[in-house]
């Protein structure tokens, strides 16, 4: 949408380090946007605006996951830029969100929306619940506040932008970054996990103790402390965004695949977890906006559950059987598989059900299961050991034993022989002086 030159500012609706934000009216239809005006006067927020002029237009339609970029301009005393305006505000706003699910689905539009700003080397630096725009009526969210986002070109480029002071906001910096080490796509990752806590509590995930606090989160091995009410499947979520170091975190592509983002939102309906990175639609096309509006919001618990399971089935390491419960034997090669899995660390990480959850087969309970770590599970475990290695355990032992009773069955024969001989000699010396004492007599 374009605003033209005839338009009205209004209230007030927000305030921020590098300009305000009002409401805007377009005179011709009464059109409602948002305008962020920064003074002229003020050479920070002046550039800090010009930088997310430029980055949006850069973004123009890229994903609906990021607030939309009307359009710029200028008065005498002010720089002004038109976004769209969602009137039910930003997620801090919320004061902690209930809703489990809710916070779900706007995790898995935040991560859509770093996904498409990494793939064209944007750096957010500044994610955070106020800069999280909220579309309540059809669950989404949508990121807004580039004014502290860096774009690279080259690595070289990357390395000498990065290494200076850090952008954004201290209670969501990445350790690296309150150290001034780097601030690369990993940062905005730390950000998230700060930001679903945030999502979940209605607060910070560090309590502001002044340099207290920015020492705790550059230089100790703490991490942001959990909200008591999560789920298993959330906390493990937390662990692969919340780790201290950078190149553990993983990226927007292996998050996508982690069990907290599935059930996938319905609105978009995909065929496959699969098709969400090229999931797009147009705003232009009213028939399937309205249809995206109309249509349920989550998918319920039973459905969730028959995900957990067929994804557990997929990534289980033990093995599956792929001649029942209606699967089709496509491709027998493990090796063919094994190239067809995307990310390493997703494809059997998940195998696992989640903890007090049962696994059953053919109406037969089989065991529990636990999930895994920060640093990932390798199947069942039993005092340290994985399933795998108890059998191959087993092997060996019972290798060893065939090896032993072959080697005590020859040193039977042996032992047995030298009897024999031994019996042999004595009997025929005895027969020997029998037949001398005969011949004489």
């Amino acid at each position: 949408m374009e605003i033209d030159k005839n338009w009205i500012k209004g209230k007030l609706i927000g305030n921020g380090s590098y300009g305000s934000v009002y409401i805007g009216v377009q005179e011709s239809n009464g059109v409602r946007f948002a305008v962020k005006s920064a003074s002229k006067y003020s050479n920070s927020s002046l550039q800090a605006l010009e930088n997310e002029v430029e980055i949006l237009r850069s973004l123009s339609s890229s994903s609906p996951f990021i607030v939309s970029y009307y359009g710029d301009d200028e008065t005498t005393s002010d720089r002004n830029l038109f976004l769209e305006y969602l009137p039910s505000g930003d997620v801090s706003k919320s004061g902690g969100i209930s809703d489990e699910e809710l916070i779900r689905s706007y995790t898995w539009c935040l991560v859509m929306a770093l996904k498409e700003i990494h793939s064209k080397n944007i750096v957010h630096c500044d994610l955070k619940g106020s800069n999280v725009l909220v579309d309540s009526i059809n669950r989404v969210a949508k990121l807004c506040d580039f004014g502290s986002s860096i774009q690279v070109v080259s690595d070289s480029e990357f390395h000498q932008q990065l290494k200076i002071v850090p952008r954004g906001s201290p209670l969501w910096m990445a350790p690296e970054v309150v150290r001034g080490e780097s601030q690369g796509f990993e940062a905005d990752i730390w950000s998230l996990g700060c930001t679903v806590i945030e999502m979940f509590t209605g607060f910070p995930a560090w309590q502001d103790s002044g340099a207290h606090t920015l020492f705790k989160i550059g230089y100790s091995d703490e991490v942001p402390e959990y909200p008591s009410r999560l789920t298993e499947v959330a906390k493990d979520f937390l662990n692969k965004c919340l780790v201290r170091n950078p190149e553990e975190r993983w990226s927007c592509d292996q998050l996508l695949l982690h069990p907290f983002l599935l059930p996938v939102p319905a609105e978009f309906s995909p065929r496959s977890i699969f098709d969400l990175q090229n999931l797009y639609f147009s705003d232009d096309d009213e028939h399937d906006h309205n249809q995206f509006q109309d249509e349920q919001s989550l998918v319920d618990d039973h459905e969730t559950e028959e995900i957990l399971d067929r994804i557990g089935e997929l990534a289980t390491i033990s093995g599956v059987n792929w001649e029942s419960d209606g699967w089709v034997d496509v491709r027998s090669s493990k090796q063919e598989q094994k190239e067809q899995e995307v990310f390493e660390g997703a494809t059997w990480e998940y195998s696992e059900i989640f903890e007090g959850e049962t696994v059953k087969e053919n109406d037969n309970l089989i065991h529990e299961k636990n999930i895994s770590g920060v640093d990932g599970g390798n199947g069942d475990s039993y005092g340290g050991l994985t399933k795998i290695e108890i059998d191959l355990l087993f092997l060996l032992i019972v290798e060893v034993i065939h090896f032993l009773s072959l080697i005590l069955l020859i040193n039977s024969f042996t032992i047995m022989n030298k009897f024999i001989l031994l019996l042999r000699g004595k009997y025929e010396h005895y027969i020997c002086g029998s037949l001398k004492y005969y011949r004489s007599v």
